[in-house]
């Protein structure tokens, strides 16, 4: 198992070396998220180990940015079209 727990932070170290910081940071906590929605429930032994092995990749401090009020958010999801990217849109909502 642990070999295919090191994979984990090797995708990452590559999303990290080829697409930059913020995206990996984003891999990252998207792949937490993912982990305590689906395999917690389902086996809470193997959701710890894959869990804790690796940690979120963290950014410095940024300036802080007015977020999107609902309203606003649900403008900008009547204008898409598309379904897949109305599911994105709304998963990183």
């Amino acid at each position: 198992m642990s070999t295919n727990l090191e994979g984990i932070n090797e995708y990452l170290s590559i999303v990290l070396n080829e697409k930059g910081l913020n995206v990996a940071r984003h891999v990252s906590t998207s792949l937490k998220a993912f982990l305590k929605l689906v395999l917690r429930p389902r086996d809470p032994n193997l959701y710890n180990q894959v869990y804790n092995s690796f940690t979120t990749i963290k950014t410095g401090p940024s300036k802080k940015v007015r977020l999107p009020t609902i309203e606003e958010l649900r403008q900008i999801l009547a204008r898409i079209r598309s379904i897949e990217i109305k599911t994105y849109f709304l998963i990183l909502a």
